[in-house]
Order: C-alpha cells, then structure tokens, then sequence
C-alpha cells in the first residue's frame, strides 16, 4: 500500500511492515513478499528480456534465492514512492531494475526507463516516464528465513513536488526545474 502522506505498508503471509517517511527523506517504499519462486508466466510479465537475462546469471551464482521475485519487489518499492509523488502510474516497463549480487543482503537501484511496449492499462499512450525527471533510486534487499523485504528511499530534496509538475506539448508530466 501507498500513501501520500510519507506511509508505506506491506504484508504477506506471516509479515506486516510500515515505514514512515522522515525529515531526511522525499519518498519511502517497502514490499515484502514470500521467499519463493514467481509462477512461471510472471517473469515474462514483470521482466524486460534483459532483466530475466540479470536474474538468470545472478540465479546461477545464487539458486536458492528467487531473484524474479526480488525484482519484483524492488519495483514495487519503487513505485510507492513513484506514485504519491507523481500522481501516475508506473507499468514494469517503464522502470528497469538492476540487481546487487549477492545472495541474503544486497543493493538494487530503479530507475525509468522509455518505450515501454505493455501499454494497454495506460490512459495516455505516449508517456514517456524518462521526461518526468524523476531520479533513479537505489534501494536494500534482504532474502531468505522465507521472506523477500525490499526497501528504497528518496533523500529529502532529490524529488520534486507534485505542484511543481506540468506537461509538455505532447502531454508528458514534466517537472519544473
């Protein structure tokens, strides 16, 4: 869940978390998810080619971790703190997560990314999440005792205000500098 107010929560089966926003911070996000493999129609689904390649050679040094279901914990984490400051929504492809190494504790950093081809739930077609301005993010992982947490912050001053958001001629969000 996201909140405009500097609130994320998370929960699955067996954990429930919330992380507020501080002085230090523009934006949080958190996602937990169980620690276990995606179906195997998802990652094709949440995955550009190139991140299921990532998550293939990570997989290949560390099997026991569930590196698509890390992936899509990150993005998730990313998008609540995306969201509430802009106020659009953001598909798997319009952000690209690449991974730390490493097999409990690690790094990972989102970041938008354009041409994204999974359109269909978008109201305006030509939106170009890279015009936005927004910033990559780097963000935590931890993995394993059956539970994947993701967590990502925005320093205080790296994101713009709502209010300071426009449009340009082709009706792409556009913040002020």
């Amino acid at each position: 869940m996201v909140g405009r107010d500097g609130r994320s929560l998370t929960h699955c089966r067996g954990y429930r978390a919330a992380a507020a926003r501080s002085r230090d911070a523009d934006g949080m996000g958190i996602d937990a998810e169980p620690c276990a493999p995606l179906p195997s129609r998802v990652p094709a689904q949440v995955a550009s080619a190139a991140e299921r390649a990532h998550f293939a050679e990570l997989g290949a040094a560390w099997p026991d971790v569930p590196w698509c279901r890390v992936l899509f914990g990150a993005g998730e984490a990313y998008y609540k703190v995306w969201y509430p400051a802009t106020g659009c929504r953001l598909g798997f492809d319009d952000a690209e997560v690449v991974l730390g190494p490493g097999r409990g504790r690690g790094t990972f950093t989102v970041r938008p990314v354009s041409g994204g081809v999974r359109r269909a739930r978008r109201a305006d077609p030509v939106f170009d999440p890279v015009a936005t301005g927004f910033p990559a993010l780097r963000g935590q992982r931890a993995a394993g005792t059956g539970l994947v947490v993701t967590a990502i912050a925005a320093p205080a001053g790296s994101l713009p205000h709502r209010a300071q958001a426009g449009r340009t001629a082709t009706g792409t969000l556009r913040w002020a500098q």
